[in-house]
């Protein structure tokens, strides 16, 4: 049995991706920006704790001591440096933006190549990420910021995709997807000469699946008293449109008593 990734986990191997495309897509206008793309990425790229968001220096002196340098530990760190963190409890998003669908209904599932009558139900969530860009000149950072803002409102960029194990090692990809009005650039004032820094925060917000009928771990321990019967589902709805972010699903109401979950994005 395929164990599952905790929702941070998954958020962390997902974001990381993204900042990894982002900088093979970035023009390197100034030497320092090709510089960091030509290093590798556990010097060009790192991950703070979540404690550290909003704390610039803090995240700053955690890089410092990072054993990123040839040389003595803490001695020189390679810049420029792009660190990130996000909120380690996610939110809600506004129900104007998404709507959640907290009941269960029945499916069958269209990747699922068994054909198996499972239950879903879903959860909308808001992360909010922070990035941190060091440089050793303001007009690195100015493209740094500038390119990051152009990347991430790119059609397909301004989402990204969550792996979901939905149960049983049985994947499909879920987005978070950035809304309108939650990216925002600033400069950050420091203290120290030669270093410059800006800072991106945005909010990504998805539907997270939770899915009970695969065989997975969770099956017996969800809801099992709440959980619709056949003859509850029975004739309730027979088709239904369902509007998320970047994802137009369509629930169909088959005469066997299941429903079966389609993407209308995928259909000619």
């Amino acid at each position: 049995m395929a164990e599952s990734l905790s929702i941070v986990e998954v958020f962390q191997n997902a974001w990381g991706k993204h900042l990894i495309q982002f900088r093979d897509w970035i023009t390197p206008d100034t030497q320092a920006i090709a510089h960091w793309k030509s290093r590798p990425i556990e010097q060009a790229i790192a991950a703070c704790r979540s404690r550290m968001i909003d704390d610039t220096m803090e995240m700053w002196a955690a890089w410092r001591k990072n054993k990123n340098d040839s040389r003595a530990q803490g001695a020189s760190a390679f810049l420029p440096v792009m660190l990130t963190a996000f909120e380690s409890v996610p939110t809600s998003p506004s129900v104007r933006d998404m709507r959640a669908m907290p009941d269960w209904e029945k499916v069958i599932l269209p990747n699922d190549t068994q054909n198996r009558k499972v239950q879903i139900r879903t959860t909308a969530m808001t992360v909010r990420a922070q990035i941190v860009v060091f440089a050793p000149t303001p007009h690195d950072i100015a493209w740094f910021a500038a390119q990051f803002c152009s990347f991430i409102q790119r059609e397909d960029t301004r989402y990204l995709n969550l792996r979901m194990n939905l149960g049983n090692g049985l994947y499909d990809d879920w987005p978070l997807t950035l809304l309108e009005n939650t990216l925002t650039a600033s400069t950050v004032p420091l203290e120290e000469k030669n270093l410059y820094a800006c800072r991106i925060d945005l909010q990504l917000s998805g539907l997270i699946p939770q899915v009970v009928g695969l065989g997975g771990i969770n099956d017996t321990t969800t809801d099992v008293a709440n959980r619709p019967t056949a003859a509850e589902l029975q004739a309730v709805v027979i088709e239904a449109d369902i509007d998320a972010v970047d994802m137009n699903l369509r629930w169909i109401a088959n005469p066997d008593d299941t429903n079966t979950l389609i993407n209308l994005d995928d259909t000619p």
